[in-house]
């Protein structure tokens, strides 16, 4: 039997679970009882706004995942009350006594918060008066999504190789309306677009809004329309980022800004002084320096204005059409071609606004290469469009040996006197916060000096350097104090009870927090160094791999091997830098569920493919482009072979959604054995509660027919009938079994004072005992109930399946929500 819920109450409870009742187990309406009886006239809780995150509503099945995580965000607290004196914030948590936040009048102030894990987040405050009393708390719900790396080298590249190609986050656009890919345009070929219901659409930001960014395409007007026609417009919630368009009562090319996320922040908006031209391929280019806004047509800077935004436009992207007010409109009529977007504000005296305009590639240094290039020439046919790297190759240089075994796949060996990796441009702003991580093999008897594994040089000094001390046998991460001779450097540096090890695979991660003024030094997951580090200045010299400088020194040559080099305009967390440091979990499987006739492909390299049986289709999608969907009667999709270990550490995920509303228990994904289950994800509906239930998994201890399984349930969910993101880690180290719903793991704890008898305590984790292998397919869609039965047919859609070999943490089960991996 499930605890009876009031559904109302449902959507707040359901979500709030997991953060163990971030009150304390004290409602607002208790707490605001409290207060009043103080006193006459009780204080009204403060109202909170954040500058980045959107507050959730744990009635919105779609989300409003922000990607924040190593992000400080500002927090606004601000009361219409003048009796407010002080507010007192948490975070995760309730108010703390240690959170305390002058005012005067209950005038607005603000906090910046570090948001360290992804997920479900929340943040408390109250408000008091002189006499210290004290409102009901005010929560801010928000989510909280890992961002992925800004570039990327993987050194797959086989044996014999001159150069190695940087890797940028792959962003899918979605196409919609009247539009015709494939047209000639200004480079190569672009997208046309009939101007009433063709547009491009995508979640999430390219860049930070509220930083310097710049935005450049090409656009071609076929006419001039009697409306506001956009190119390009970042969206945050109820507001624009950026909004890059012809605008139709002044004839030309113009663009605007909110500064804030409502009207009372005001608009920034400049407007070129020519008209726009029509049947013309026209190059624009906007750019934000921290300061000024400034309008670029065809090189030529046309307007500027000031410009401070307050709040980031991070919930999605249109090309050729406004999303301002909830649908599209504005459209463009015409053609769009090659989007590039950068982290940095271009000026003309740079001379990189003119090279976009000849339709040349900013990738050198000392500019940043774009951090997304949209180039638009997929095929006619194509439903989707996709940005690809800005970045140039790296080149070899030296006796780099590429095509070596490597952690993770292959990697490049460096022999300590010559060899070094020289990319074309700098790869983050050191100025501000960044990260860098990598797999390196250390080979000490070819070490001639101090082993740079990467670096990203001034003119005198390093802005960046993670590194081997030959003089210590340690690892360190350093940059100098500023770019000139005489500079101290900085390190964190490994203890002195450390040595670097030799001949083995170690992680390393170092990590700028240009905030809170620190760089701190990890080393295999763990942090073992930190030290002050307030200076800030930005190396514009290229990235190099393998050594200090392009040209320097050749006793800072690497010698050994190394793999998998990320670099992040952000802060790594502690629990992102072990994750990726511990990398025990292989990929196993992953079905896209985005077509296919009479199967479905595996996105992994096992290449086990799906076949699809009775009533199935393809539909719409969470992740990508589309779902399987089954009819709940005969439809289902199975494996031709096991793809995963049962009895060791594993991980399942997918998105699953009913059409209707279940009558008995139906089940998205199993795995058999030859006389039993090994893996069932099913979902119980509740008998009272249309649409609500619990997701439940079972796991099998043996091989046996009428074995009882180990069994976890969850709640932590709104309606079946919505897209819920289902997990569930088999941990075999700890003999731990969890099942996360929507990223989130339930307990109930019951209080006999307040819940009574009804209440049944509960943990969406199980203990375990050892598990038996699987020897049968992976089936999706229904389960075994017998020898020669088979049920539980799901009603509905089913997108993204992911199956690894080894236990995600948390953190990487919300990467697999967001189809990004962990």
């Amino acid at each position: 039997m499930f605890r009876r819920v009031r559904r109302a109450g449902l959507r707040f409870l359901a979500v709030l679970t997991v953060a163990s009742l971030a009150l304390g187990g004290v409602s607002t309406a208790v707490a605001a009882e409290a207060g009043a009886s103080r006193g006459a006239g009780p204080i009204p809780p403060p109202d909170i706004a954040s500058d980045r995150f959107p507050e959730f509503d744990p009635a919105d099945s779609q989300g409003s995942w922000i990607e924040g995580v190593g992000e400080y965000a500002d927090f606004t607290f601000s009361s219409d009350d003048p009796r407010v004196v002080r507010y007192r914030y948490g975070v995760n948590n309730s108010p703390h006594p240690d959170n305390n936040v002058p005012t005067t009048d209950g005038a607005a102030r603000t906090v910046s918060l570090f948001t360290e894990e992804p997920g479900l987040r929340f943040v408390t405050a109250q408000a008091f008066d002189e006499t210290g009393r004290s409102s009901a708390p005010r929560t801010f719900l928000y989510l909280a999504g890992p961002a992925p790396e800004q570039v990327g080298f993987a050194f797959d590249e086989p044996s014999g190789a001159e150069d190695t190609r940087p890797a940028a986050p792959e962003r899918n656009l979605r196409l919609r309306g009247g539009h015709g890919l494939g047209t000639p345009a200004a480079l190569g070929t672009g997208l046309t677009l009939d101007g009433v219901t063709g547009h491009v659409t995508t979640e999430g930001a390219v860049v930070d809004s509220a930083r310097p960014w710049t935005v450049s395409a090409w656009a071609r007007l076929e006419n001039r329309p009697d409306h506001d026609a956009v190119v390009v417009e970042q969206l945050g919630t109820g507001f624009v980022g950026y909004s890059l368009h012809y605008a139709a009562e002044e004839r030309a090319w113009a663009a605007t800004a909110d500064r804030g996320a409502t009207s009372a922040a005001g608009r920034s908006r400049v407007v070129s002084e020519d008209e726009a031209a029509v049947g013309t391929w026209t190059h624009l280019l906007l750019s934000y320096d921290g300061a000024r806004m400034r309008l670029f047509v065809d090189g030529l800077e046309t307007a500027e204005t000031d410009h401070a935004p307050t709040a980031v436009a991070n919930r999605s992207l249109l090309l050729g059409a406004s999303g301002r007010d909830g649908a599209a409109a504005d459209h463009f009529p015409g053609d769009l071609d090659h989007l590039q977007f950068f982290d940095h504000g271009l000026r003309t005296a740079d001379g990189a606004v003119q090279a976009l305009a000849a339709k040349q590639p900013v990738n050198r240094a000392p500019h940043r290469p774009p951090v997304a290039v949209l180039p638009l020439d997929e095929a006619a046919d194509s439903p989707t469009v996709a940005t690809v790297s800005g970045h140039a190759p790296a080149v070899h240089r030296g006796a780099v040996a590429s095509g070596v075994d490597g952690y993770d796949g292959r990697a490049v060996r460096y022999d300590g006197r010559t060899g070094r990796t020289v990319a074309a441009a700098p790869a983050v702003d050191t100025a501000g916060t960044f990260s860098v991580s990598a797999w390196v093999r250390l080979d000490k008897a070819t070490a001639t000096g101090d082993g740079v594994v990467v670096s990203q040089s001034g003119e005198h000094g390093a802005g960046l350097t993670l590194e081997y001390s030959r003089e210590l046998d340690r690892w360190q991460f350093g940059r100098a104090t500023a770019d000139s001779p005489a500079a101290e450097e900085a390190y964190a540096t490994q203890p002195a009870r450390f040595v670097a090890r030799d001949g083995a695979w170690v992680h390393l991660a170092g990590v700028r927090d240009a905030v809170a003024g620190t760089l701190r030094l990890y080393v295999d997951g763990a942090a073992v160094a930190e030290t002050r580090h307030d200076s800030a200045w930005s190396a514009t010299g290229p990235l190099v791999i393998g050594a200090g400088t392009a040209d320097g020194p050749t006793d800072t040559h690497f010698a050994g091997e190394i793999d998998e080099l990320r670099l992040h305009n952000r802060v790594l967390t502690a629990g992102e830098v072990a994750a990726a440091a511990r990398r025990d979990h292989v990929l196993a499987a992953r079905w896209e569920l985005d077509g296919g006739t009479d199967t479905t492909p595996d996105a992994s390299r096992p290449d086990n493919p799906l076949t699809l049986h009775g009533g199935t289709a393809f539909g719409e999608g969470r992740i990508g482009d589309g779902a399987l969907v089954l009819d709940g009667r005969t439809g289902y999709a199975r494996t031709d072979r096991v793809p995963v270990d049962t009895s060791a550490d594993y991980t399942v995920a997918a998105w699953a959604r009913a059409d209707e509303v279940p009558e008995e228990p139906v089940a998205v994904i199993s795995i058999g054995g030859r006389s039993a289950a090994a893996l069932t994800v099913r979902f119980v509906p509740d008998p009272d509660e249309p649409g609500w239930g619990a997701w439940q998994v079972d796991v099998g201890g043996e091989d046996v027919p009428g074995t009882s399984p180990a069994r976890a349930e969850n709640q932590v969910f709104y309606d079946v009938r919505e897209w819920n993101h289902l997990a569930v880690v088999l941990d075999a180290s700890t003999q731990r079994l969890s099942l996360y719903v929507n990223g989130s793991l339930e307990e109930v704890r019951c209080d006999a004072e307040w819940d009574g008898d009804d209440c049944v305590p509960r943990a969406s984790w199980q203990d375990v005992g050892p598990l038996f292998a699987a020897v049968g397919p992976l089936e999706v869609g229904r389960e075994r109930l017998s020898s020669d039965t088979w049920g539980g047919y799901w009603p509905g859609a089913v997108d993204d399946v992911w199956v690894y070999q080894g236990a995600l943490r948390a953190e990487e089960i919300t990467s697999l929500g967001f189809g990004i991996g962990p």
